[in-house]
């Protein structure tokens, strides 16, 4: 091996034999820098096959990249002459294990250490008042490491990616978090911040995947809207001062919230048998001969796999105040017979008392807004449940295997049964579902083989041809496949029964009926249900239906069949028209515009009355002369491709009461130039705009969520303003669209969303624009 130095600098290392040159082998000796060395140049040792290396005494600074990826080096030696570390100096030394810089060193410059992948303990010295930006950014292998005092910045994704880093305690002295500081650190559980720091800055701990808990001090006043990422919500709990940023950015993230005296009873709960952390169990420790476990007064919550698998446990008594339950937190608990909860209990997480399988009642508290996935999946001894009037949704196999469930009280505020939540509850025997439930999920009740009473409510509009499947209601061989007044599928060769309220989606689709005489009574008819009947040639539709969805009645020669120039059913219902002059006013009774009634028809101008509730899908699209339209505000919901491929279309007045622009809503709209939107508006959905003529938007505050392909192929947008309400942006949002102008307010979502997808837009300050 040789050293060229020059002015005391080494300025190149040459390895020794040809397969160390060729870095085919790695020099298993130590390697000592000559002792006339004073400082270690720019890239020196760079991809050297070292694998130990002491620099001598009088070494005062290691230049940039000096030992960069040198992929073998396991141990270093710092004197303590050494004064500077440069940029990258170490980047990329994989088997580098432990490093001690010594406290002579004043500054440790950007990715010193990065991607040090096996570096498990970095001591970095007393006299450091910054930490560089990536310094330690993709040391996945660090665990331990202690922020010297005097430190007054975390530089950008300086930690980013450590993740095996647990805890970390920053001094007093610190005053700024920078963006990305603690990225994606997916073990941190703990992080200590004195009072002191003012600033945290965006994605400071995005993908912090277990801290759960933060305190917050009252000296931070810049707490950036994404410091968290995009989910601030997986936090348990955040300690703050009252009226605080913190605090007000906890209550606007709905999670819990505490003062920071608050916070100091919480460390204060302790008990031998629990391991808790600010009020959180973190770990039921069992003990011996005690089956039945109250939990102490002060917990807040019970975390993740808490209690998992503790199967010498027969009751479990939470305290009031308790209002989370975490995932899995009593799974496996095989002998639990009994739990108390809370009345303060508001969330109860996937999978809690998953294969409980001794549980026979519970009582969920009134807080409790859905049931998550999984919750009493196979607790098979489960005979009763009470579901809280709170609750509005039961997720995907909630109670699955419950096998000795008998009956289950549902909640009036219910909209969705979700797939295959009482699959194989074989005991349930009855079902009364409320009014509210608007949909039965795919496998719902599958093989329930018990069941053979239910009631369907009126609201109804959607249940699963599989949802009953493997029940009584669904093998009965011939004839209507009909649950209470709901027709799920029907029979060609009988009259539809005089009961029936609702006739579900498809119910008679692709079938060889002929006629179909409506009974008196009939509510709504769905999504498809007699499409492509070719035969169908007689329909008669009683004064009693209030809605007919999309493509009810697409492609049967009955509808083609219609000739007059407005064909009005039911209470209100436009199913076609033939208008041919040039100025269409839709009659003043009409409440709904039925999917593509109006499709390709030669208008130039729209009036819509204010008795005007809901346009289906497709109902004006291709209507190549429309020029102008006015939506009025009465409308509450509109289906896709309302005005899609009007190419001539170029003004449009929507009133205030118009909740979102719907799918493909004024696509292939080439002349519509510019829209002014009313605050009623909250989302853009898919493809609304798609390959329009619009150049300026200004999307009102209000608006929280744009989705995909908005504005795809929007070749003469220059200028979009969106407000700090928008949360949600699609990725192809803007794709293919010109090279634009985005307004938005600094720390808003869209700036956020602007710095990764600024390929064909240029974000402009919302503040300097006004100025």
């Amino acid at each position: 091996m040789s050293f060229t130095i020059k002015n005391g600098t080494i300025v190149h290392y040459e390895e020794s034999g040809t397969l160390e040159k060729l870095k085919l082998k790695k020099t298993a000796e130590a390697v000592a820098t000559p002792a006339k060395a004073t400082r270690i140049g720019d890239e020196a040792f760079l991809s050297a096959g070292l694998v130990r290396i002491n620099v001598s005494s009088g070494v005062t600074d290691i230049g940039d990249k000096a030992f960069s990826l040198c992929k073998h080096l396991q141990t270093v030696s710092l004197p303590n002459t050494v004064q500077h570390i440069g940029k990258s100096a170490f980047d990329g030394c994989t088997e580098l294990q432990t490093l001690t810089i010594p406290d002579s060193v004043t500054s440790v410059n950007a990715w010193a250490f990065h991607g040090c992948t096996g570096l498990t303990e970095l001591t970095l010295p007393t006299n450091l008042t910054r930490i560089e930006r990536g310094i330690c950014s993709g040391c996945k292998s660090l665990t331990e490491l202690v922020i010297p005092p005097g430190v007054t910045s975390i530089g950008m994704r300086a930690f980013e990616g450590c993740s095996s880093l647990k805890h970390i305690t920053l001094p007093a002295t610190v005053r700024s978090i920078e963006p990305e500081a603690f990225a994606d650190c997916t073990e941190l559980v703990h992080i200590y911040m004195q009072n002191g720091v003012q600033e945290i800055g965006e994605d400071a701990f995005r993908g912090c995947m277990h801290l759960r808990e933060i305190f917050v001090p009252p000296s931070v006043t810049a707490l950036h809207p994404y410091a968290f990422g995009d989910h601030p919500e997986r936090l348990h709990l955040i300690a703050a001062q009252s009226n605080s940023v913190a605090f007000q950015f906890a209550q606007m993230h709905r999670i819990v919230t505490y003062t920071e005296r608050e916070t100091a009873q919480l460390r204060t709960v302790q008990d031998p048998a629990f391991e808790i952390e600010y009020g959180i169990v973190r770990r039921y420790i069992p003990q011996p001969g005690i089956r039945n476990v109250i939990v102490p007064p002060g917990v807040i919550a019970i975390g993740d796999r808490a209690f998992e698998k503790c199967r010498d446990i027969d009751t479990v008594l939470l305290p009031e105040g308790v209002q989370v339950i975490g995932s899995f937190a009593f799974s496996g608990c095989k002998s639990l017979k009994l739990i108390t909860m809370p009345q303060s209990l508001n969330r109860i997480r996937n999978h809690a008392f998953r294969e409980c399988t001794a549980l026979q009642t519970i009582q969920i508290p009134p807080l409790v807004e859905k049931i998550s996935k999984n919750t009493f999946h196979s607790c098979t001894s489960l005979r009763s449940v009470q579901i809280p009037p709170t609750v509005r949704i039961i997720e995907e196999s909630a109670f699955q295997y419950c096998m000795s469930l008998l009956q289950a009280v549902l909640s009036p505020a219910l909209k969705t049964i979700s797939k295959s939540a009482f699959e194989s509850c074989s005991s349930l025997q009855s079902v009364i579902i409320p009014e509210g439930v608007e949909q039965i999920d795919t496998h719902a009740f599958y093989c329930c083989s018990c069941l053979r009473q239910i009631t369907i409510p009126t609201t109804m509009r959607t249940i699963d041809p599989n949802a009953f499947a493997e029940t009584p209601f669904a093998d009965r061989g011939t004839g209507h496949y009909k649950i209470g007044g709901f027709l799920i599928r029907g029979d060609v060769s009988q009259p539809i029964p005089p009961d029936t309220y609702r006739i579900g989606p498809k119910a008679f689709a692709h079938s060889n009926l002929q006629c179909a005489m409506l009974p008196q009574g009939l509510h709504s008819i769905g999504e498809s249900a007699f499409a492509h009947c070719t035969y169908l040639t007689q329909v008669s539709i009683p004064d009693s239906v209030e809605d007919i969805e999309d493509n009810a009645f697409s492609y049967t020669p009955w509808l083609s069949a219609q000739t007059e120039p407005f064909t009005i059913v039911g209470k209100g219902l436009l199913l076609r028209c033939n208008f041919q002059e040039e100025n269409l006013t839709i009659p003043e009774h009409v409440r709904k515009i039925c999917a593509y009634a109006c499709e390709q028809l030669p208008i130039r101008t729209l009036m819509l009355p204010a008795s005007m509730e809901v346009i289906g899908s497709g109902a004006f699209q291709s209507c190549p002369k429309l020029k102008t339209i006015t939506l009025p505000a009465s409308i509450r919901h509109m289906g896709g491709y309302i005005f899609h491929d009007c190419r001539t279309l170029f003004r449009v007045n929507l009133c205030e009461g118009v909740p979102y622009i719907a799918q493909s809503m004024f696509s292939q709209c080439y002349a519509l130039e510019q829209l002014a939107l009313p605050i009623s508006i909250q989302e853009i959905r898919q493809d609304a705009f798609f390959a329009s003529g619009i150049r300026k938007l200004v999307l009102p505050y209000g608006v929280q969520r744009i989705e995909s392909g908005a504005f795809l192929r929007c070749k003469q947008l220059e200028s979009l303003e969106i407000p700090f309400s928008v949360r949600e942006i699609a990725e192809n949002a803007f794709e293919e669209a010109n090279k634009f102008h985005l307004h938005a307010p600094i720390g808003s979502y869209a700036q956020r969303f602007s710095k990764k997808n600024a390929a064909n837009f240029q974000f402009v300050p919302l503040d300097e624009t006004q100025s």
